[in-house]
């Protein structure tokens, strides 16, 4: 089931079309696995280990780039970046194993039948991040992944049950169409067409520079440029993130919601 989006003037409301998923009786959590795995004891040894390849990837992409055309290096920078992507899931597979089996123990001992993305929640839910956290830091923390105990709760991401209408025919739990809001959203597609807008301007701004400087500063710009659209996106995903969040809040306090995900 659903809801409807309706975006007028920039902004959007929520109106139901429909029951949703869970019960009452049923308590559904949600974590932070960003800030979950930066608690892990071994997440700072692991986090250099990859910033200390990382680095010596880049360094030794530069220097090839210095006699390559810009197709051949950006192809090259492609080619780094899976690299890089590879090795970081190779380090850190252990720590989310272990996040995942401390979670499993956490929601078992609170009782809590989905677990949910922290991104995926709205509104509502019980957070678990701390209680993961400090079963990571606990002496056996470590071992959780290889602990019987929680192995019998379901560790679920969006895991959805259909059931009846609660609360006088009003469902308990709603759904945001996060994609369908974006699409819509006259606020959203001002803040795809500002960052494409300023796609465009670099990329003209690299086609000038193109004989008029050194291969390596062709190189360098082009990295900075980068790193300034990556921020802006950022930025802006934020901000509307945000605003998202600000608005579903609203229209469950209104609505009498318990909980709203994406």
């Amino acid at each position: 089931m659903a809801l409807t989006v309706l975006v007028v003037g920039g902004f959007f409301t929520i109106r139901w079309v429909g029951s949703v998923l869970g019960t009452q009786s049923t308590p559904i959590g949600w974590v932070d696995m960003q800030r979950a795995l930066a608690g892990h004891p071994k997440y700072p040894s692991v986090e250099a280990a990859l910033r200390t390849y990382a680095q010596a990837q880049l360094a030794d992409a530069r220097t090839r780039m210095n006699t390559m055309t810009p197709i051949q290096s950006h192809d090259l920078a492609r080619q780094v970046n899976r690299t890089i992507t590879a090795k970081r899931a190779q380090l850190y597979g252990g720590l989310v194993n272990d996040v995942r089996a401390a979670l499993r123990e956490v929601a078992a001992r609170q009782d809590i039948g989905v677990v949910l993305q922290w991104n995926a929640v709205l509104y509502g839910g019980v957070d678990l991040t701390d209680s993961v956290i400090k079963v990571l830091a606990s002496p056996d923390g470590g071992e959780a992944a290889r602990s019987p105990i929680g192995i019998g709760r379901m560790w679920a991401l969006l895991a959805f049950a259909a059931s009846a209408p609660l609360n006088g025919g009003r469902p308990s739990v709603g759904v945001v169409d996060s994609q369908r809001v974006m699409n819509e959203s006259v606020k959203a597609l001002q803040y795809e067409k500002q960052l494409n807008d300023c796609e465009t301007q670099v990329a003209a701004e690299l086609s000038a520079l193109q004989g008029q400087v050194s291969p390596a500063e062709l190189n360098a710009r082009r990295a900075s440029y980068a790193d300034d659209l990556s921020h802006m996106s950022f930025n802006l995903t934020t901000k509307f993130n945000s605003l998202l969040r600000q608005v579903a809040g609203q229209v469950a306090r209104r609505e009498g919601l318990g909980l709203i995900v994406v």
